[in-house]
Parts: C-alpha cells; structure tokens; sequence
C-alpha cells in the first residue's frame, strides 16, 4: 500500500523568534521522542517476551496479479504445470511440466508423461534439460531455450485469464513430443497461506523459510499433442501452480486433483525432518462455483493406505512413499481414494506423478485425476519386539505378537505345526497400536512349534523366532 505525505504550509519568521521556536521545538520534539521510545520498549517487552527464536516474521507478501506471474529476485522459483488430457479416441494422458529458476545452479525443465492406456508402449517418460529460461517481470511471458529448441507459455489477462502453450522436445533429429494448447482458466486464483505467503518454522520455533505463491486449481484445455510419432487432438483439463521463495525445507507433501464434479481439492504438508512431526498445512476444497473452503485438521481424514518402495535407496534402507490414499471429507459427504497406477515416477527432485480417483464426491458417484508431488520418505522397518503365549486354556492357547513399525502393518498371521506334522496357519487380528493376537486349537501332550510371519504397507515381510512347547 502506498502512503502519500501531506504538505506543509511554510511561514518565514523573524529571525530571533525563529532561532528561538526553532530552539524550543528541538528539545521538545526530544523530550516527545523519549517518551515514545519508552513506551514502546515497554509495549515490545510484555507483548512479545523475548522466546530466543529470533525477530517475529515480516508482514505477509502481498500477491498482485499478473504482475506477480513474473520473475521475483528469489533463491528458488519454479512455475509448474499439471495436464490432464484425452485425444479424439478417448485415450488419457497425464502430463506434468516443470520450470525451476535457481539462484545457483542450471535453469531447467521437467517433464513427466504417464500414457495411461499405454497406447505408445511406454507407460512412463521422463525429460529433463538444462536451458536458459526466461521470464517477463510484469506477467508471464515465459521461453524456454536449449538445443532442442524453445518453449514460449504466455498469458492474456483479460477476463477469463487464458494461457498459450507450445513445447517440444527432441533427441537429436527425432520429435519425443510436442504440445501446442490454449489453456482458460474456470476458476479465479488461490493464493498460498496468508495473502499468498507461508512462514515455516520448526516446532521449536525455528524460521526455516518462507514460500509464496498462488495457483489456479482448473483450466479447459484445447489444443495438439503429438507423442510417438501419432498426432493428437487433445481436450482436458489443467492445474497452474507458481512459487518461489527461500526455504531450507524440503520434507513436504502436495496433492493436487481434479474431481469430476467440478469441484478441486488441495493438499500441502511441511515436515520436521528431525521428528517428522508435520509443521505446515493447507487444505483447500474448491466447490464447483468457485467457492474455497480451507480445512483445518480436524475437518477431514487422510489415511495412506500403501505405500512404494523406493528402490534409489536399496538395500541400504527401506525408504518408501505413499501410493494409495484414502481422503474423508465428512460436512461435503466426500469419501474418495486415489492411487498411483505407474509406481515409479521419480523426477529429478521427488516423486511426481498421475493419480486417478474414485468414491463419493459431493454425495455422488464420481471420480477424478490428479497429482501427488512427493518428498517426505516413510521408512519400512517392520521389528518383532515379542512373541509371547497365554496357556491359561491349554488347549487353546492364545498367541500374541508386538510388532513395531514406522508405517502400519497390513496383515500378520501364525504359522503353526503339531508333531512335527504339515505347517498349518491363522490369522492374527489387530488388537490396536503394535499388538496381533490369535488362538490355535491343539491337544494335551502335542508338540507345538509355532511363529509370526508379517507385512506391512509395502510389501515388506518380517517374521518371529519360532515358539517350541508342549502343551500340558
């Protein structure tokens, strides 16, 4: 906000009274000073006691646009473009453009393509350049150049806002792809946390950065795509998504999907990478008229229901990432899940890729597609903490198991022989927490060798030392 000074009449006085008021009106604005300094020293001191972590954070940036579509002096800005499109023959394509505009270090660009019908024989494809990337300082008017050849992305800001869109990427002589499209926004821009700006601080309070930024959550998307030397005419939907900013974070979370009822839904999560307690979160519902609706956390339910073993980090650690979820939005009867189809779709920096969805949305039968950006890796480290056995009913003894993990277990079950005879088994129920129980049906003077064998929500097995005993 701009404030403007008002004038000051000027009366030129005698010299002597002027030496004097002018005297005067320096050791009273003094006095006025002090007075001042003291009162507001004191007003600092009992309404911001002194915590030691630091100044408190500036005001929020304030998001004007188009002129913050452009570049901004930031260590990190990217402009991000998610496509959910179909050609004339009903096949769907999910694609995902990056642009990364790095305080040092390459500018680049990301592209992720997922052939959902796998109409061209590769399900998944990654391109990843170096280039000079530019920007314009008032509005977007983005280029793209490297050797194989130039992206331009620019925008009419009338009302709708409309995009222009024409990419290509190639291999020496060979077209990978090409993608000419006209993108119009259906609904307004949603701007980041407070007036567009998100402060990060760990849970002990400690300013890790901050991140600005907007996005518009849907855009009717027209235009060409040719992909596998076959030409496409493309109809679909988009996602536009601009940040930049300084953090020194990077655990996080984004999930960003398109239901079928006209309605999107955002999700980003922030990590303390100490204790992976999560320090930062926006959730956004944007109904079908543009309404925008911001969920606190008891507002809804996420739960991961699989997870994917990221083999980058084999055999040293299980790290996985979700790949199924289940999200319940309870005032809007919205229960959906949503799953990756193509496990591995690592891009340079995380995993980045499509997610179709089903359920209940807005209390009706619908479904959806979307995309997960993924950077905070759970740890599949399933250990058997004690096989213990109750024989308080001889014949019917009750197994019970602890099992601790930092992701849920998905199943475990008893595994069981009498007399040395054929391995027999049962399913352990979950009792709650790490604890699986079960009973096994055996006789008085048999035999028993019994143990645990486990998995988790990815897929990992983990199995007890075998209980031997005779039953009494």
């Amino acid at each position: 906000m701009a404030y403007k000074r008002k004038g000051r009449k000027e009366v030129k006085l005698p010299p002597k009274k002027q030496d004097r008021d002018t005297k005067g009106f320096k050791v009273l604005f003094a006095v006025i000073t002090a007075v001042v300094m003291v009162f507001v020293s004191f007003a600092i001191i009992f309404s911001n006691p002194d915590t030691g972590n630091g100044p408190p954070p500036p005001p929020p940036f304030e998001i004007t646009l188009p002129k913050d579509e452009g570049q901004h002096n930031d260590s990190e800005e990217f402009w991000k473009l998610d496509l959910s499109i179909q050609n004339q023959f009903g096949n769907r394509f999910s694609i995902n453009i990056d642009y990364y505009l790095h305080e040092t270090g390459p500018q680049e660009r990301i592209v992720t393509i997922t052939d959902e019908g796998n109409v061209s024989g590769e399900e998944f494809f990654l391109h990843i350049r170096e280039g000079s990337l530019g920007i314009g300082y008032e509005k977007l008017n983005l280029t793209f150049d490297s050797s194989f050849g130039m992206d331009t992305w620019t925008g009419d800001y009338t009302v709708p806002y409309q995009y222009t869109y024409e990419g290509q990427a190639t291999d020496g002589v060979d077209e990978l792809y090409y993608l000419d499209l006209v993108m119009t926004a259906v609904k307004d821009h949603l701007l980041l946390g407070d007036e567009g700006t998100l402060f990060l601080s760990d849970s002990d309070g400690n300013a890790l950065g901050t991140i600005k930024g907007y996005m518009i959550t849907r855009l009717s998307v027209t235009g060409t795509f040719r992909y596998s030397g076959e030409t496409y005419s493309v109809t679909g939907d988009a996602w536009y998504e601009h940040e930049w900013g300084a953090t020194s974070l990077h655990d996080m979370e984004e999930l960003r999907l398109h239901l079928s009822t006209a309605s999107e839904l955002f999700l980003m999560r922030y990590f303390d990478t100490q204790d992976e307690s999560i320090i930062e979160e926006l959730v956004y519902y944007s109904k079908p008229d543009g309404e925008v609706i911001e969920l606190g956390p008891g507002d809804y339910e996420l739960e991961y229901l699989r997870y994917w073993i990221d083999p980058r980090f084999q055999p040293s650690t299980v790290r996985c990432l979700p790949s199924r979820w289940s999200f319940t939005y309870s005032s809007a009867n919205t229960d959906i899940t949503f799953h990756s189809p193509v496990s591995d779709q690592i891009e340079k920096y995380h995993w980045e890729g499509s997610v179709p969805i089903s359920g209940t949305i807005d209390g009706i039968s619908a479904s959806g597609r979307g995309f997960a950006m993924l950077n905070h890796p759970y740890f599949s480290q399933p250990n058997v903490l004690g096989f213990v056995r109750d024989d308080s009913v001889n014949t019917a003894p009750i197994l019970t198991v602890n099992i601790e993990n930092s992701i849920p277990m998905d199943n475990a079950t008893v595994f069981y022989r009498v007399n040395l005879g054929n391995w027999d088994s049962v399913t352990m129920s979950h009792e709650g927490g790490n604890v699986w129980k079960a009973t096994i049906l055996v006789s008085s003077g048999d035999d028993v060798e019994a143990f645990v064998g486990a998995y988790d929500l990815a897929g990992k097995m983990v199995t007890s030392d075998t209980m031997p005993w005779t039953v009494f």
